[in-house]
């Protein structure tokens, strides 16, 4: 994965292939995997390749992060309700933050029949709605959904594993490699690989030609790997991080139009490395 994810940043894309073809000889279809193995509460799943490992108990172990407590919908204190939904598996001692909120951009790219949206955006859970989606007559945004929760989470301290690559990463990566490649057979396999096992409906019935296939696998890999960290680096590497920022989430909130600027693509570099690497390493537009 490692080799894969340095080659597309390099744009070395016959190299990118060789390595996730190694994989798919370990790993297989995909569909064999289920929806499960994508749940942050369901730990080193078949699909998984490399997560980073947590671990809560109120009388052991304890190595713990934060990030369900950011993704869980909003709670009645002291009782298993949260927005006005009764969760008895993530239990009444959670203090969750509430405070990620889907944008209409990524609430836009799952169409009705794809099972990851319930999986990914919280509207409702075992049959009963939230409040916060039914509020200006059924307009108000989700929840992020169940995927990102911790059941039986104290307090803020989230147990889950963070999923950082799965088997589906590898094979959009095969499929955007295949598709620079001119290898297009292998590209439509790849990408209705993982549309196929949301459901036969949502593959691509063809060739769309080839700007037109990387547009679709950016919006694929946004649908499967919500919340997985690789967002904003694959935005970075294709060179849209900043107008996908300023066209989407910046057209709901204006603090973030007002503040997000081209250089904020990358960190600035430390002077104390910039002067090691005897000014190599620099990010000019943080001088502008």
């Amino acid at each position: 994965m490692l080799i894969g994810k340095m080659a597309l940043w390099n744009k070395d894309y016959t190299t990118c292939a060789s390595a996730m073809e190694e994989i798919r000889k370990i790993y297989g279809q995909l569909v064999q995997y289920p929806f499960s193995d994508t749940y942050f509460r369901n730990k080193n799943t078949p699909e998984s390749i490399f997560e980073v490992q947590y671990t809560w108990s109120a009388t052991g172990l304890k190595k713990t992060t934060t990030v369900a407590a950011f993704f869980t919908p909003t709670k009645a204190s002291g009782t298993s309700m949260y927005d006005g939904v009764d969760i008895p598996e993530l239990g009444d001692a959670a203090n969750p933050f509430a405070s990620i909120t889907p944008s209409e951009y990524m609430m836009s790219l799952y169409d009705l029949t794809d099972p990851r949206k319930e999986i990914i955006l919280g509207y409702s859970y075992n049959g009963a709605w939230f409040k916060r989606p039914m509020a200006n007559n059924g307009t108000g945004k989700p929840w992020m959904g169940p995927k990102f929760w911790c059941p039986g989470m104290t307090n803020i301290a989230d147990g889950n594993n963070q999923k950082v690559f799965r088997y589906a990463d590898a094979i959009l990566m095969l499929a955007e490699a295949a598709n620079e490649l001119g290898n297009t057979d292998l590209a439509m396999q790849c990408l209705n690989e993982v549309k196929g096992r949301a459901g036969e409906d949502l593959k691509l019935p063809a060739y769309p030609g080839k700007p037109g296939f990387l547009e679709e696998v950016k919006k694929e890999r946004a649908r499967e790997l919500m919340g997985e960290y690789g967002r904003k680096w694959d935005l970075v590497r294709w060179g849209d991080w900043y107008r996908a920022v300023q066209e989407t989430i910046a057209e709901e909130y204006q603090v973030i139009k007002d503040n997000a600027m081209p250089y904020h693509e990358y960190y600035p570099i430390p002077d104390k490395e910039v002067m090691r690497s005897n000014g190599i390493l620099t990010n000019p537009a943080y001088n502008q």
